[in-house]
């Protein structure tokens, strides 16, 4: 039985929050487009391509057991939409510190694949995070995202 266009692009973002969590970004590649776009507006960063998304959570490898749990996910087939709420668990490796985030991303599509993804969340918790593990890099993130 052939699954619904909705349950396919529901199915598909579920797969690409995995990858997301496992580490292995680069295995994201069948479920994104090449001009793939993600947007981190908490941070008010943008990620064009894989590569640069590979290089994106490089940014994150003093932190271990990232995991998004995808929840309460909404799908508008017409305008080729998902939307869904996630929380973030994490540890990071330096102080053994757990971190909990919630956040909402929204997932378009186009011929099957995710082309954008725009994530919203506290920008304040990822600065928390990021001050128990490197504080010079949360401090010039800061000051790099209020002053620019």
């Amino acid at each position: 039985m052939l699954k619904q266009r909705g349950e396919q692009m529901k199915d598909t973002a579920q797969q690409l929050f995995k990858v997301w969590s496992s580490g292995a970004i680069a295995d994201a590649a069948p479920l994104i487009t090449d001009d793939f776009l993600l947007c981190d507006h908490a941070l008010n960063r943008r990620h064009q391509g894989l590569e640069a998304v590979i290089g994106f959570f490089a940014e994150t490898d003093d932190i271990i057991g990232l995991d998004f749990e995808l929840i309460n996910i909404f799908v508008d087939e017409q305008v080729e939409l998902v939307a869904g709420r996630w929380v973030l668990t994490a540890t990071i490796l330096k102080s053994g510190a757990s971190v909990l985030a919630p956040g909402m991303s929204m997932l378009r599509f186009r011929e099957n694949m995710v082309c954008e993804q725009n994530d919203h969340y506290s920008a304040t918790d990822v600065i928390r995070l990021l001050f128990k593990s490197h504080p010079l890099r949360a401090f010039s993130m800061a000051k790099r995202d209020l002053f620019s």
